[in-house]
Formats: C-alpha cells, structure tokens, sequence
C-alpha cells in the first residue's frame, strides 16, 4: 500500500475515533447532567413531602392545644400552655442543676435578652441547656439593663418519639416554642414591672 493510502487511512482513522470520543464524551455529560436532575428532583419531591407532612402534623398538634386551652382555665393561650409549671411561669424560678419540664413536657432551651430600643440582632444569649445552672430567674436579672425597658425572648422544646397518625404511621418530632416577654427593671431587689408576654409561638419538625 503506498504511503499516499496509508496516510488517508490514518487521517480516517483519527477521524472516526475523534468523532467516537467527542460523542461518548457528549453523552456521558448528558448522562451525568440528567441523573444530576433526577437526583434534585427527587429531593425536591422528598423536601415537598416533608413540608407538608410537617404542616398537617403542626394543624393535627394546634387543635389539641386549642382544646387544652379551652378545657384549662389556667391557660389562657399558647404561652400559658409553653411555660406553666405548677402554675407558675417556669422561667420565674431557680432550679438550680435540676431538669425541670413544664405541664406541657417542653423545658428551657435557650434564652435571650435585649434592651427594647434595640433591634433583634442585639440579642444575647444568656442560657443554653447543658451548658448553664437553671437559675433562669435570676440568669435573667443577671444580664438586664437597670433602668431599661428589656425583653427577654423564651425558646422552649420538646420531644414526642412516636407521634402516631392513623395506625401505623410513627413519627419523631421535635416541637419548639417561643415566647417574647417585656418588663422594665430597676434593680436586682425590685420586681419585674410592666410585664406584657406574646401570645408565644410553635413549630414543628419531623425526622
């Protein structure tokens, strides 16, 4: 075979195998970029799922507080429900190391404080559970501003393992609630004055 031949074969050649490589490469990209869709699809279904899962449980748990509410006439509204112990406002009290839970089952997570004239992002953090006694009382006169309006901002939790809907649906949630209370303070040896609490606030999450 003359040189002129097997140089126009080698030129096929070349030819052929780029036109192959350049179309596994394009497919395999379409490939990657398909399954990279699907995949985020289907978390977008998954992620859908729970929210609304999330939303119907948060309705089926606001109709029993609802109902407790109505029954309990030491309750008044959500807030009463997250924070009664005994009939007292678990936060009013000094438990030391003891865990304490509320009539409702929820204990303290977190708590924050601000002066009132500040914005939100001035929150502090004065207590986490785990980490501080459970002083909340006197954590929360502590870290006041004598002479201010402050605001002392609740975040409550509890924990239901099996949460059931229907017969054999089983659920693990967590349920958070939060709670905003105002009060003006003059002193370590006076009371909170001017105290007005928010009706309090829930959220749900599913796992």
């Amino acid at each position: 075979m003359s040189k002129k031949n097997k140089g126009f074969i080698l030129l096929i050649t070349v030819g052929i195998l780029s036109v192959i490589s350049w179309s596994i490469f394009t497919c395999s990209f379409v490939i990657r970029k398909q399954i990279k869709k699907i995949g985020i699809n289907k978390l977008k279904i998954q992620k859908d799922k729970k929210e609304k899962l999330e939303k119907n449980i948060y309705k089926i748990y606001m109709k029993s507080i609802e109902k407790k509410i109505q029954e309990d006439i030491e309750i008044e509204n959500i807030s009463d429900y997250l924070l009664k112990k005994d009939k007292i406002e678990i936060w009013t009290k000094n438990y030391g190391n003891s865990f304490i839970l509320t009539d409702s089952n929820y204990y303290i997570d977190e708590i924050y404080i601000k002066r009132i004239e500040e914005t939100d992002s001035h929150l502090k953090k004065i207590y986490i559970k785990g980490t501080n006694k459970n002083n909340y009382f006197q954590l929360i006169k502590n870290f006041s501003y004598i002479n201010r309006f402050n605001m002392v901002r609740i975040k409550l939790k509890k924990e239901i393992k099996n949460f059931r809907i229907g017969e054999d649906s089983k659920y693990q949630l967590e349920i958070y609630g939060k709670v905003d209370i105002k009060y003006f303070f003059k002193g370590d040896r006076y009371p909170l004055e001017n105290i007005e609490k928010s009706k309090g606030d829930i959220d749900v999450k599913i796992f």
